[in-house]
């Protein structure tokens, strides 16, 4: 899996109950990781870390932001029955079609994986 840099930072928690979450520290959006984080091979980090850029991607342009920009692709993040990766909350589809477009070894949903990739690319990547 290609390594993806970032702008954003790492923290440890060793109380996080779960692998790693995305969230603000001291006032900018930065990936916790955790204990469980650790434990994972190094490529299922990779696809976690991947994944929660994704999240600081659409943290960074704004859900009101790639919503509308879904919608001008014609794409419908509000239509659950069409999210990609067989997700069911669009910030979740957002971040696994991230992780996937990142990759380039799933050649599913080309249409999400280009939208995600021009927002990667909006958010600074």
């Amino acid at each position: 899996m290609r390594r993806a840099t970032t702008k954003v930072k790492v923290f440890y928690n060793d109380k996080l109950p779960n692998e790693a979450t995305q969230r603000p520290v001291s006032g900018k959006e930065a990936i916790v990781v955790g204990p469980k984080f650790r434990a994972l091979s190094r490529d299922s980090q990779d696809w976690v870390l991947i994944h929660e850029i994704g999240h600081w991607v659409s943290s960074e342009v704004g859900l009101q932001t790639w919503v509308k920009a879904a919608q001008s692709r014609g794409l419908d993040p509000w239509d659950q029955t069409t999210l990609p990766w067989g997700q069911y909350n669009m910030e979740e589809a957002f971040a696994e079609t991230f992780v996937v477009a990142m990759a380039g070894h799933d050649n599913r949903w080309p249409e999400w994986q280009s939208f995600v990739k021009a927002m990667g690319k909006r958010a600074g990547l």
